[in-house]
């Protein structure tokens, strides 16, 4: 259990989301429990841009199903092209489990880590672990 807020000054957390509800409860769970700043956006549109402009530390990545796509599968495709952002590391985060995940060519072809959306504890775990072995990368 975290007792108090865990250091991540500088750091920052993009969060896309289709839902706004879990756009905003990951916000105030990541904000309640670190020093990051947090910025959210929808998948919608053009999150690249949005990743591009803000350039983030790590980005946590909703996946769901619709017919005929890939959504948020194929935004890791996207985000990894991009000269800009194939560096950021990408945290799936999803209510699927990840054998669906798994099903897609662009989440096999691609290094991300695959986190359940729930319980909260995992997700400030994880967030910290990432950006704080990323440190070493960036002394290289």
């Amino acid at each position: 259990m975290i007792h108090e807020r865990i250091a991540l000054d500088g750091k920052k957390i993009l969060v896309l989301d289709d839902q706004s509800t879990t756009r905003n409860g990951t916000r105030l769970a990541l904000s309640r429990w670190t020093t990051a700043q947090i910025k959210t956006a929808p998948c919608e549109g053009n999150p690249v841009a949005v990743a591009e402009e803000w350039m983030p530390d790590l980005i946590l990545l909703d996946v769901y199903a619709r017919p005929g796509t890939e959504y948020g599968c194929g935004l890791i495709q996207q985000l990894k092209d991009n000269l800009a952002t194939r560096h950021i590391p990408i945290v799936i985060y999803t209510n699927y489990p990840q054998s669906f995940c798994e099903e897609f060519e662009s989440y096999r072809n691609n290094p991300t880590t695959y986190l359940h959306k729930f319980p909260c504890q995992n997700l400030v775990t994880t967030v910290t672990r990432l950006l704080k072995e990323g440190e070493g990368d960036k002394a290289l």
